[in-house]
């Protein structure tokens, strides 16, 4: 088998884990990487990742930040090696945590500052006041629902 072959084992969980990616809306590589570290019995290199997958380094650096970021793999070393190593998180529960805590609680902050705006200026405008206002009070009680139960999911996941 040439080193740049995938097993059959790991083409079917790259590929289930590519259609989550998508799902999530992540980029492909980004299911593509999780999947061989996932697959893999033992942890595996940057080096090793980029060559098995044939994407850029870009690609997989790109990829790695984000899955480190949300705790979906860690680093690991061998003693004697200067190479990081990768291995997957396997608890669905950290991964959703991760997931929440890295990309979705720092929206609602955002959307919060970006609804105050909203408000601000639908006040200024007089044209259709009252669809404004209410479509204004519907994102808002959104958002509110949104503060109230993503918190509690992150700590339940925790």
């Amino acid at each position: 088998m040439n080193q740049h072959d995938l097993t059959e084992w790991e083409r079917d969980v790259i590929g289930l884990l590519v259609l989550a990616s998508d799902a999530l809306g992540f980029p492909r590589s980004v299911g593509e990487i999780y999947g061989l570290i996932f697959a893999e019995s033992e942890p595996i290199s940057f080096a090793e990742i980029t060559r098995r997958l044939r994407i850029s380094k870009g690609s997989a650096s790109q990829g790695i930040r984000f899955l480190r970021g949300i705790g979906a793999i860690r680093p690991t070393y061998k003693p004697g090696s200067r190479k990081a190593l990768y291995a997957p998180e396997l608890e669905l529960r950290v991964l959703l945590a991760g997931l929440l805590r890295e990309r979705l609680l720092p929206y609602l902050d955002q959307g919060g500052q970006l609804l105050t705006q909203l408000q601000s200026r639908s006040q200024k405008q007089h044209a259709d006041a009252d669809h404004m206002q209410s479509r204004i009070a519907k994102l808002q009680s959104w958002h509110q629902q949104s503060n109230s139960l993503l918190p509690l999911l992150s700590q339940l996941l925790d």
